[in-house]
C-alpha cells in the first residue's frame, strides 16, 4: 500500500468518526440505502465511538469488530510515517503471515458470518 492511499484511507477513517461523533450527517450505507439490507460493516462507526468513549457492551453490541478497526486506524497512520525501508518488510513481514495463516481470508469469513448471523438473528446493528 503506498503512503498516499495509507493517508486517504485513515484520513477518511478519523473524518467519518468525528462527523458521526458530532452527530452531523456522515456516510450512508449504500447497501442499508437502497435495499434496506444492512452491509457488514453496519453499526461499525457507532460501535468505534463507544468504544472510545469506554461502553464496551454498547459497543460490542453495535459491532463485533470495532476493536479491529481501533487499532487499524492507528496503524494507517504509523505506516505512512514510516521509512520506505520499513515499510517494505512490514508488508512483507504481513504477507508471510498472510501466506501462512491466511489472515485476510479468515477476517473475511469472520466478517460474513458475523453479519449472516446478525441478520438471522434480527440484530439491527443500527439501532441507538
Amino acid at each position: 500500500m503506498s503512503t498516499r492511499t495509507a493517508c486517504i484511507l485513515w484520513v477518511s477513517g478519523i473524518l467519518h468518526l468525528a462527523l458521526a461523533s458530532a452527530g452531523l450527517p456522515f456516510w450512508t450505507c449504500p447497501l442499508q440505502s437502497t435495499i434496506g439490507l444492512p452491509c457488514p460493516g453496519c453499526g461499525l462507526s457507532r460501535a468505534c465511538l463507544a468504544l472510545l468513549s469506554g461502553d464496551v457492551p454498547r459497543a460490542m453490541h453495535l459491532h463485533a469488530f470495532a476493536p479491529l478497526l481501533i487499532v487499524g486506524i492507528p496503524a494507517l497512520i504509523a505506516w505512512t510515517f514510516l521509512s520506505a525501508k520499513h515499510r517494505t518488510r512490514l508488508a512483507r513481514t504481513a504477507t508471510t503471515l498472510d501466506r501462512k495463516w491466511h489472515i485476510g481470508w479468515l477476517l473475511l469469513i469472520a466478517l460474513l458470518a458475523y453479519w449472516l448471523v446478525r441478520l438471522a438473528l434480527d440484530i439491527a446493528p443500527l439501532s441507538a
